[in-house]
């Protein structure tokens, strides 16, 4: 392992490539891995290799956690949980928007149907509740209504008499629930427990190996991430008048945002950035593993014929080959970035374009295919706020002893971050 830390160092961007684009075509989420340590190292592996994202065979992880147990009613709950979560969301968001429809947009009030409503005026580093689909509340949620969890804080939605039909898996997995109906806030906390103490987890603890670091060094040293993290469940709404199936009397009728535009006229639905996180999570609502990633995209100089490509502009998009509940995409956040220097695992840069399917006519039109639903759950994993941002310990770092004296604590490091995100926001509009 520590050989193979040196020499994937000094091996350039297009030789890591080489060696990702066949990792990825031996990679079938069916075999052989065994361990539960052997999935997450490979995918610690994957992180380094692909420049800060890897996708977990979520369904391979489920079964060797029922094996390590003797339990198959802890592999089952697991396998529902992320339906479960997901039909108990769709549900919320449409109680919460029917609710809030009845009322005057543009006067908050403090909660509805028993939901915090998010104030955009706060920090959004600490959001707990609902928001809608606007660019009142960021940029990065103009076509995204959500609900957010921060630092361990939950909430329920009363969908007593709300209940969605569902079919397949989602209607087995609701009818075999201890409870009755749905319970939005124990849905919620099993899903959280399986992306945050199962999936999160065990990554974290496979950088730790790969690095040398101390055992539970990132738990010790920066966490409990429980009850630091923030995660939230986002759905996108997007305007009829772009040719979208749902209409959104909140969302600006069309898109003026100027970073939602790329050179060639591709539209940008969540523009591009890094996570503030140490790694995130992210699951889109699809049964099964599916082909593509439903407009995500990661920016790489890399090319690799397992991923589709969006080149424009001098750089090179690519979008991630699967999606589902039975995969788990990690991305590198630019808090692990930051405490590795760069030097190891670099934060990824991706965004969300438009996911529709687009074909050419006889005469060579472009034809967009209907716009599919898009929900999908995301996980930040971060560090206590009084955890210091210091320079993780591992012997293949190259460190400067300078640049360790008096590091900032996360909360200083995330205001800085977040001071600046707003001069750019405040720029942007001085200039329009």
């Amino acid at each position: 392992q520590q050989r193979d830390l040196k020499v994937l160092a000094k091996m350039s961007s297009e030789q890591r490539s080489g060696i990702m684009e066949s990792l990825l075509a031996k990679r079938n989420y069916r075999n052989d891995v065994d361990s539960l340590d052997g999935i997450f190292d490979q995918s610690v592996k994957e992180l380094e290799l692909n420049g800060g994202f890897s996708l977990l065979p979520l369904q391979q992880i489920i079964s060797s956690v029922s094996a390590h147990s003797h339990s198959k009613t802890i592999s089952h709950d697991m396998e529902c949980a992320v339906a479960r979560a997901f039909s108990s969301a769709r549900s919320a968001f449409h109680l919460v928007r029917e609710t809030l429809s009845e009322k005057s947009h543009k006067n908050y009030s403090k909660s509805t149907c028993g939901v915090p409503l998010i104030d955009p005026d706060t920090d959004s580093g600490s959001w707990t509740g609902y928001h809608n689909a606007s660019e009142i509340n960021g940029r990065y949620n103009q076509f995204r209504e959500g609900f957010v969890f921060s630092n361990g804080q939950l909430f329920d939605v009363n969908l007593e008499g709300h209940n969605e039909v569902r079919e397949g898996n989602e209607l087995e997995c609701i009818t075999e629930k201890s409870h009755p109906g749905i319970n939005f806030e124990e849905d919620m906390e099993e899903l959280f427990h399986l992306m945050h103490n199962v999936v999160a987890d065990g990554v974290l603890k496979a950088i730790e190996r790969r690095l040398s670091l101390p055992p539970l060094y990132f738990h010790d040293q920066l966490g409990p991430t429980k009850s630091s993290s923030q995660w939230h469940m986002k759905r996108y709404i997007i305007d009829t008048g772009r040719g979208n199936v749902e209409q959104n009397a909140q969302c600006e009728p069309k898109n003026d945002n100027p970073e939602s535009q790329s050179g060639n006229g591709v539209d940008i639905f969540l523009p591009v950035h890094t996570d503030p996180s140490l790694i995130s999570v992210v699951i889109l609502d699809r049964p099964g593993v599916n082909s593509n990633a439903m407009g995500l995209e990661v920016f790489s100089s890399n090319k690799s014929e397992k991923i589709q490509e969006n080149v424009f502009d001098n750089c090179t998009w690519q979008e991630l080959p699967n999606h589902g509940h039975g995969v788990a995409i990690i991305f590198v956040g630019s808090v692990l970035s930051y405490l590795t220097k760069g030097q190891i695992f670099p934060a990824v840069k991706h965004r969300v374009v438009d996911w529709r399917i687009k074909t050419k006519d006889d005469d060579g039109c472009c034809i967009c295919g209907s716009r599919e639903e898009r929900m999908a759950v995301t996980l930040f994993v971060r560090p206590h706020g009084n955890a210091l941002m210091k320079t993780l310990p591992s012997p293949y770092l190259n460190t400067d002893k300078k640049m360790s004296n008096n590091p900032p604590t996360f909360s200083a490091w995330n205001s800085r971050v977040a001071t600046n995100y707003m001069k750019k926001k405040q720029r942007q509009k001085d200039s329009m």
